[in-house]
């Protein structure tokens, strides 16, 4: 499953990944990860493992995040991974103006498992999901 979003944040794109990157700045913006625990790597680098605790609707679940690349502002992708589900998503930030920035968010899902058969009925809950989250952040971003 693909799809992709996109936002305009009334923010320079360099305050814009800065915050992005932050890890103190996810319960602004992402309020369901109950935790981040770095595993191993430089922190924010490619190849750095984080370990992510996610309030989902019915169940806490467990993530792994990995920095598959950072190339900013042009693209920062990473990986996630739980049980029956990968979703490497790729971050690009656009300047539109000085104080203007275009946040493109492309998510590649794959499904194994039980999650094959779940999938199709959920992707309209991964793609909202994926829009309050761009939301959020705008709102964080903009109202600092």
């Amino acid at each position: 499953m693909k799809y992709s979003n996109e936002i305009v944040i009334d923010v320079s794109v360099d305050e814009i990944i800065a915050i992005f990157e932050q890890p103190e700045n996810l319960k602004h913006w992402q309020p369901d990860i109950k935790s981040f625990t770095h595993v191993k790597g430089e922190i924010g680098q490619p190849g750095a493992v984080t370990r992510l605790r996610v309030d989902m609707v019915l169940r806490e679940i467990e993530m792994i995040e990995t920095i598959i690349s950072r190339n900013v502002p042009d693209a920062i992708v990473l990986k996630y991974e739980s049980d029956g589900v990968m979703n490497q998503v790729t971050n690009r930030f656009e300047v539109l103006a000085p104080n203007k920035t275009r946040w493109v968010m492309e998510n590649h899902f794959t499904f194994s498992g039980f999650m094959k058969f779940a999938a199709g009925p959920l992707k309209p809950i991964f793609r909202k999901k994926t829009h309050d989250t761009m939301q959020q952040l705008k709102k964080f971003a903009e109202n600092r």
